[in-house]
């Protein structure tokens, strides 16, 4: 295999969101024959750094098509939050089967089903239901979990939220499910409702332009 394009190569990688993820696994696990490959385009990219990367935000931003598509789904399992300290034993499980994990000056928090911190024998609170949003909301989306929280807390209901880089969930009391996931249902809908209203009124205005 030749490289006689290292310009070309090093010009399309820089303008590709998958440059960084390539380039990293090339460099850590040294692919033959690729490494010489890599090394051309560490001499190319030193020489060009005025070349800037062009990284569009992973994931939907806009409020409104976020709400319309946020798709929640039940989580089967009853989870519960532990708080364990640093200097804690903690047996590998509760790192293996936590969803949801942070760590505080005060300790580690963990969210674990019910039935496996019962079996170790460890104190908990808030018994919640886990409802995801399959919509891959990005990162920097703004006022998306506002909308929903404010929504819930209108019907007085707690909720507790985790991002991941993919999905948002929600933590909502064990007994209010069913509730919460109608309510996102209707919220949901609602901008579906108003999107195809705005359409018809478009659709209109266009017509009588026409005449």
């Amino acid at each position: 295999m030749q490289y006689k394009s290292v310009h070309k190569i090093g010009s399309s990688l820089l303008q590709s969101k998958y440059f960084c993820a390539i380039f990293v696994t090339v460099i850590q696990q040294q692919h033959q024959p690729y490494a010489a490959c890599a090394r051309r385009l560490v001499s190319y990219l030193s020489q060009h750094r005025h070349i800037t990367i062009n990284m569009e935000p992973a994931g939907e931003s806009d409020l409104e098509t976020l709400i319309r598509t946020m798709r929640p789904s039940l989580m089967p399992e009853v989870f519960v939050f532990l708080n364990l300290h640093n200097n804690d034993d903690l047996p590998s499980e509760i790192f293996q089967k936590s969803v949801f994990t942070f760590k505080e000056k005060e300790g580690n928090t963990f969210v674990l089903p019910r039935p496996i911190v019962e079996r170790l024998g460890y104190q908990y609170e808030y018994p919640c239901r886990m409802i995801s949003l399959e919509v891959h909301s990005s990162l920097s989306a703004v006022g998306f979990l506002a909308v929903i929280l404010r929504h819930l807390a209108d019907q007085g209901v707690s909720c507790n939220v985790a991002s991941g880089f993919f999905h948002d969930h929600l933590f909502v009391p064990d007994g209010e499910e069913d509730r919460v996931m109608e309510s996102l249902k209707i919220l949901s809908e609602s901008l579906g409702e108003t999107s195809d209203e705005d359409s018809v009124v478009e659709e209109e205005e266009e017509d009588s332009d026409t005449r």
